[in-house]
């Protein structure tokens, strides 16, 4: 397995190999952010709903969601307690990392079990009229 990671705040991507978690996890937090959601090919992360359908559905908090306390994080980040003197003003805190993947390939069985299905009604007209007024922009 391999994870693409996108930082959309420069804009750029890399594919790395998917080793070890706490590893990914550790490279891809930067000091600006402090969440990292790691989904497979299958999910679209510019889609809010498919990313949350990805945590709701493959994720264990028990044992894919990693904390990370004791890290620097941005600035100017008010949730965050500040460290330090008026004049250098750095924030302390955690950071979080969620495993929304399925299992790696050489356990198929496992994988398998988390295959996308599609919903009863799916293409039905009526739930699509109600799909749409719920979606609606406010």
């Amino acid at each position: 397995n391999r994870v693409t990671v996108f930082d959309l705040l420069n804009h750029t991507s890399a594919t790395l190999p998917f080793e070890c978690r706490k590893n990914v996890a550790s490279m891809t937090l930067s000091g600006d952010a402090k969440l990292l959601v790691v989904v497979d090919e299958d999910v679209d992360i510019y889609n809010a709903e498919d990313v949350l359908w990805a945590v709701t559905c493959r994720v264990d908090p028990a044992q894919e969601v990693h904390i990370m306390p004791g890290s620097r994080l941005h600035p100017l980040d008010m949730s965050i307690p500040e460290v330090g003197d008026d004049y250098t003003v750095m924030r302390i805190g955690g950071k979080m990392a969620i495993d929304a993947t399925k299992p790696p390939t050489w356990r198929s069985k496992e994988r398998d079990r988390f295959a996308r299905v599609d919903p009863m009604g799916k293409n039905d007209p009526e739930i699509q009229k109600i799909l749409e007024q719920v979606r609606q922009t406010r």
